[in-house]
């Protein structure tokens, strides 16, 4: 190898060092920016509830187990790297709204409200949407010149909404596809819908299932968190309880939150409003707390509650 050639090689390797350092210090500065926000959170103590509601296959092959894999890769991710924040299972013994279908009005748009109100009797700070879109195969002629020809390849799409239920407002509304290389034969067996997936497929469905949690965990680490007053008589019981880091004497203050406002296209959706009073928690229970109020106005049920401020009283 002659000086030159040397001298370019060495090149080339710094550069790619210097743009793989960049991308990671972006990675890095990214993520301490968000670490240092949640830092000045008054809530930071608080974890707030992810629910996985309704998780479709929207492909002809829902026998072949896509839709469970990417419900469980999705649910041990956010288990994994979520700090601050509990998974809540529709599923478990302590849900008291099995939510199997998602709600909508009668333009067949989905139902905010209903969403909302569903979310908050869970308890869930977020409610997760999921579906496999597509499972399907193609043909491409790939490659450089002499080499080109045609390829056979099956793609696979997932998608992810989620919502969050102070306002009803979808917060993340993402999609991800990937491909892999395919026998022609396995191609024209999916075309006809009998296609048994092959490791290689499972292991694409993982790898996008696993991209697409980690955006979730993302947009929920911006919210701030939020329960919620489920019912109100002699006690105010809101929607958080041990699981969530509630401790007894804690105090939280009390917002409106039931006025709805409309969209042009007839969406519908909560308005965050004043400041009603503040409660001080007198129990506590697994997934829920019992309050008193010690100040303001006495709250309604669907009002939002934060950490007390320290400049109210």
């Amino acid at each position: 190898m002659t000086f030159r050639q040397k001298w370019w090689w060495a090149t080339l390797v710094i550069l790619c060092g210097l743009l793989a350092g960049c991308g990671f210090y972006r990675e890095l500065r990214d993520a301490t920016r968000d670490l240092k926000v949640i830092e000045r959170r008054p809530d930071r103590h608080l974890k707030k509830k992810i629910a996985m509601a309704v998780f479709t296959d929207l492909t002809p092959f829902e026998k072949a187990g896509f839709k469970a894999t990417y419900r469980k890769v999705l649910r041990d991710l956010l288990q994994e790297k979520c700090a601050g924040n509990t998974l809540f299972e529709y599923r478990t013994a302590d849900s008291p709204l099995p939510l199997t279908k998602l709600p909508r009005n009668k333009a067949g748009l989905v139902d905010n409200l209903a969403v909302a109100e569903t979310g908050r009797r869970l308890g869930a700070n977020v409610l997760l949407i999921g579906a496999v879109f597509d499972i399907s195969g193609k043909e491409e002629k790939r490659g450089i010149w002499w080499f080109r020809g045609s390829r056979s390849y099956i793609q696979i799409q997932l998608l992810v909404e989620a919502y969050e239920m102070e306002t009803g407002a979808k917060i993340l509304d993402e999609s991800v596809s990937g491909e892999i290389r395919a026998d022609p034969y396995d191609v024209e067996q999916l075309e006809q819908v009998q296609f048994t997936p092959t490791p290689e497929l499972k292991e694409k469905l993982v790898d996008l299932a696993r991209r697409l949690g980690k955006k979730v965990c993302k947009e929920v680490s911006k919210l701030p968190w939020r329960a919620f007053v489920i019912s109100v008589g002699e006690e105010i019981r809101i929607s958080a309880g041990k699981e969530a880091g509630v401790k007894q004497g804690a105090r939280f203050d009390v917002y409106e939150n039931t006025r709805v406002m409309e969209s042009r296209i007839g969406q519908q959706f909560f308005v965050p409003g004043a400041h009603v009073g503040r409660i001080e928690i007198i129990r506590v229970d697994s997934n829920s707390a019992t309050g008193k109020l010690i100040s303001g106005e006495p709250p309604s049920v669907g009002n939002s509650l934060r950490v007390a401020s320290k400049k109210k009283k």
